[in-house]
């Protein structure tokens, strides 16, 4: 709108005239009563153009990216310095996350620095503040992330999904958008390793939740776009037809044929998978196949036990002995903590895993597959028999593939059984061209 047109001045107009001047008195006027009247020695300053500093990177995100400055805008006479640097709300601390000289800014790789917009506040005593303002890309391409099959949105090695689900300012889902006012926060619509969370919801401030998913069913199409990073986009549906068969497969079984053991262990972990039919993640319910999965392999069918033969008639026929049973493994006692599982660098038909020494542990499990830790013809395991090694390198690998990767601790002991921990949460390997 005009203001012009319509008769009306511009705010700041009406106050134009107190530029370079200092307030020394203000008065407020009482109605019925005795004004209240302020001294004070407030300096108005000048208002400088808000374009007159400039800022430009002169590089991706790294430790001792540069941003160069261009001052030469400024009105004359103005003395301006740099007063502070920001990584969007945070404060940033001279000397630890940057340095300033000759007008370059070099920033360094903090905790509190990485890929995104940055701002730079220039003062001066007689004219207004200036900010300058850029953004450090990460250098990644198109491509380099991905909504994956499993419903997670994948990074490159090395990159931290907080810091980049901190950066999103847009979330389309079907084309609506789903952030600013009133919408979904990024980081309710993700878990810390990027899955997506089907039972995210928008809360309203009348206390009401409107989920994001209303058919947990369907499929959507998720559009993201964050700051410094290439925008990507995906389809996304929660798939719980494989758990949903491992259940029916399970629940059609005998419990008169199996060992009581192996039976419990079952019952258990089909308890956990028709829990997981209404869980947030692909990441759960796949987890809760795998384990059923395997419950159904560790079925053992109860011994039949022969009928007794007859005594034999002749009296000088010996009975051959029986061999000596074997002692029965008592059991370990010992609890092991969940490995936390990190993949490392990775080639075209390698990658290395890292994981955290776990206390009592005497070696370690790595099982890696392309397809779901139920199919065992495609699940390969690695064994690690010492518990001071903690890590290993995936070989053979094939290129352009993505592969999901698991870890648990094991221990063993003679004459013990064997106790292993819950395996780790799944991480995903991506081999290159």
């Amino acid at each position: 709108m005009d203001l012009k047109k319509h008769g009306n001045t511009i705010d700041y107009k009406r106050h134009e005239a107190l530029q370079g001047k200092t307030i020394k008195k203000v008065t407020y006027l009482v109605k019925n009563g005795a004004d209240i009247v302020i001294n004070t020695n407030l300096k108005c300053k000048t208002l400088a153009g808000s374009d007159s500093i400039k800022a430009t990177a002169n590089d991706n995100f790294k430790d001792g990216a540069t941003v160069s400055v261009d001052t030469a805008a400024v009105p004359s006479g103005s003395n301006y310095t740099l007063s502070s640097v920001s990584m969007g709300k945070t404060v940033l601390t001279e000397g630890t996350d940057y340095t300033y000289a000759n007008n370059t800014l070099t920033i360094k790789a903090t905790d509190n620095t990485g890929v995104g917009s940055y701002s730079m506040v220039f003062t001066d005593d007689t004219y207004s503040d200036i900010v300058a303002s850029f953004t450090l890309e990460s250098g990644y391409k198109t491509g380099d992330i991905s909504i994956n099959k499993n419903n997670q949105v994948t990074l490159p090695s090395g990159v931290n999904f907080k810091k980049y689900v901190n950066n999103i300012t847009s979330i389309k889902i079907n084309g609506v958008e789903k952030t600013g006012k009133g919408g979904i926060k990024a980081t309710d619509l993700f878990d810390a390793d990027g899955n997506i969370n089907f039972n995210a919801a928008i809360k309203g401030k009348d206390g009401s939740s409107t989920p994001v998913f209303a058919d947990k069913s369907a499929s959507y199409t998720i559009e993201l776009t964050s700051t410094g990073y290439p925008s990507v986009s995906g389809t996304v549906q929660l798939n719980t037809s494989i758990l949903e068969a491992s259940i029916k497969k399970a629940e059609a079984l005998d419990s008169s044929k199996y060992t009581a053991e192996t039976w419990k262990a079952l019952q258990t972990a089909l308890t956990e998978a028709k829990e997981a039919k209404s869980a947030n993640t692909q990441a759960i319910v796949d987890a809760a196949n795998t384990k059923l999965t395997e419950a159904l392999s560790g079925l053992k069918e109860k011994a039949v036990t022969p009928s007794k033969p007859a005594t034999p008639s002749n009296p000088d026929t010996t009975t051959t002995k029986k061999p000596a049973t074997k002692p029965a493994l008592k059991k370990s006692n010992v609890k092991l903590s969940k490995p936390v599982l990190k993949v490392g660098k990775t080639t075209k038909n390698k990658a290395k895993v890292t994981w955290k020494k776990v206390k009592k542990a005497t070696g370690y499990e790595i099982q890696y597959t392309t397809k779901g830790f139920g199919n065992k013809k495609d699940t390969k395991t690695i064994k690690v028999s010492k518990a001071k090694i903690t890590s290993t390198q995936l070989k053979k690998l094939k290129k352009k593939t993505r592969y999901k990767v698991r870890i648990r601790a094991v221990y063993t002991k003679s004459g013990y059984q064997t106790a292993t921990s819950k395996w780790s949460a799944i991480k995903t390997v991506k081999t290159k061209y």
